[in-house]
């Protein structure tokens, strides 16, 4: 916990001026504290994918941005004075109870995120792909090894760039770093509205926060940051300045994770605005090359995970393997167990929502909270309210229609369950409810820290307990996987040298394997079905993979 206080301390003061050029860059006038550490993750995120073409994200790198931030400060000493001074103004603004809360928050935070990491996928490609990045950048054909590597987030680009892996392995832990900077942002508009906006209730869902706190998930920044998107939709005076804070927001979330590109329909608010238009497609244009460009270089596919326009390469991912991904994202959000029948879409959303456990709970709350939200008053006689609900309920059917997993919904189930509990207790006009409401949000997460078996919440098996709380802990993190125990073997297929886990422990499982890294399993598994496995394309790494097929005559790599 230590350590990782430590690093958030580290990462506030190196964020914080790219943060202020950033604005500089954009022309945005921002007296948001939290705002200014957020934009400056965005600019770092850019910087570092740039990078990523033609370097590894490792010590190079980390030299390069401290000197940058050292000359940034000395550049924006004034700007960078007014921005502390803000903050102490903010802070004050905080009444006894809030900053007691806030400061309560900061240690949990850093204790969860010095645990042992609970998502599975973090075990799958989470760790592999920021390892990849910290040694090689974009690799060709990367998606060749391990298809689950094509997703390649630009959340795992920041995170790669900002683990300082060559100092120590166990720091993937940006997350908790973000809830803190965001938390802040929450409750002091909470505090700014006096406590009428739904936006300071978001810590009541801390429960669930904090399992994406101790993994390097793209899932959470689009957690926390949607909700902002929101209060700016909803609470904020339609002008340029905001405009400009909602395009930067909302093109970094999409550049993290491509489902929520949906809700790009509410800057249709700013549609007739044409300078916000003009930031939008300039920005939106450097942010759709570098993703464009990523894809490409990865899977062979620019649109990825859409096959259109593949490109003519060695290492672009057979169409079969793509297919085989596809197939099974749609499948997972309908059925427990992978299916093989072929259902109609009537009966898969009937197989979805009798789901059990814990998508049981989302599944059928969520289309509770579509129903129960129309009674309101919010959404009953507000504008703007019933615009977002209808981009919402946009969002949620294309889920629907592709991969219903219920963590693609969070945030309409978020927004819709505050909104709720905020109007109820403005009804009944229980307002001292408040602060106990937000105590118990912020501090139930602590069970956490303990073995708890959630068995019959999940049939997912690396889902069923949390890892026991160490003493150690309390200093020193503990490792990325939690199968940091795990021994890895080295296995040869042709020209491609690997390692393997020695237990089977998952089908796609790396956890924390040295590169290049791949279950033996998996790869026998697309050899036997679909006569593929993966090769090197050189004797170097960096140069990347292909995908060999024994039926076909194969395009040999340039």
């Amino acid at each position: 916990m230590t350590i990782i206080l430590l690093y958030y301390l580290f990462l506030f003061f190196l964020v914080l001026p790219f943060g202020i050029i950033l604005e500089k860059i954009v022309r945005i006038n921002n007296s948001d504290s939290s705002l200014s550490i957020i934009f400056g993750l965005i600019f770092l995120n850019l910087f570092f994918s740039f990078w990523a073409f033609f370097f590894r994200l490792n010590y190079e790198v980390f030299y390069v941005t401290v000197l940058l931030s050292v000359l940034l400060y000395l550049i924006f000493r004034e700007e960078i004075k007014i921005y502390f001074k803000n903050l102490n103004t903010q802070w004050k603004l905080f009444s006894r109870f809030y900053k007691l809360l806030f400061s309560l928050l900061i240690p949990l935070v850093a204790l969860k995120s010095s645990g042992i990491p609970f998502i599975a996928d973090n075990e799958s490609y989470y760790i592999q792909t920021i390892k990849w990045l910290n040694e090689y950048g974009f690799v060709n054909g990367l998606a060749n090894l391990h298809i689950f590597l094509a997703q390649n987030s630009g959340w795992h680009t920041l995170q790669a760039g900002l683990n300082f892996s060559f100092l120590y392995d166990r720091i993937n832990d940006i997350n908790g770093f973000v809830v803190l900077i965001c938390s802040f942002f929450f409750l002091l508009e909470f505090q700014k509205k006096q406590q009428k906006t739904w936006l300071g209730y978001i810590p009541i869902f801390n429960i669930l926060l904090f399992q994406f706190i101790d993994t390097p998930s793209p899932d959470l920044p689009i957690l926390l940051i949607c909700p902002i998107l929101f209060y700016f939709f909803i609470d904020k005076q339609i002008n340029t300045n905001t405009g400009k804070k909602f395009v930067l927001l909302f093109l970094w979330l999409t550049f993290i994770k491509l489902s929520v590109a949906p809700l790009g329909l509410l800057f249709l608010l700013w549609i007739n605005k044409p300078k916000i238009f003009k930031f939008f497609l300039a920005s939106g244009s450097l942010f759709g090359i570098l993703w464009i460009a990523k894809n490409s270089i990865i899977s062979g596919y620019p649109l990825y995970p859409f096959k259109y326009f593949a490109l003519d390469v060695d290492w672009l991912v057979p169409e079969k393997l793509h297919f085989f991904i596809n197939d099974l994202t749609k499948k997972t959000g309908y059925f427990e167990n992978n299916i093989l029948t072929e259902f109609s879409f009537l009966e898969k959303l009937k197989h979805w929502f009798l789901l059990s456990g814990i998508n049981s709970f989302f599944n059928k709350g969520m289309v509770l909270l579509f129903l129960s939200t129309l009674l309101t008053k919010s959404f009953r006689k507000e504008n703007r309210y019933k615009i977002l609900y209808f981009i919402l309920l946009i969002h949620f059917v294309l889920i629907l229609i592709t991969s219903p997993q219920f963590r693609f919904f969070l945030p309409e189930f978020i927004f819709f369950s505050i909104v709720i509990v905020r109007d109820i207790l403005n009804w009944q006009k229980k307002i001292h409810f408040i602060k106990p409401i937000l105590i118990i949000g912020v501090i139930l997460p602590v069970i956490f820290l303990f073995p708890v078996s959630i068995s019959k919440l999940t049939t997912n098996v690396h889902h069923k307990l949390f890892e026991n709380f160490s003493v150690n802990q309390l200093v020193i993190p503990q490792p990325n996987s939690k199968y940091y125990d795990i021994k890895f073997e080295v296995k040869e297929k042709d020209n491609l040298l690997y390692y393997s886990p020695k237990e089977n422990f998952f089908f796609y499982g790396t956890a924390n394997g040295n590169l290049p890294c791949v279950n033996e399993a998996y790869l026998n598994y697309f050899e036997y079905n679909y006569n593929i496995y993966p090769q090197m394309r050189s004797f170097d790494l960096k140069d990347g993979f292909y995908s060999f097929d024994n039926k076909e005559t194969h395009k040999k790599p340039s």
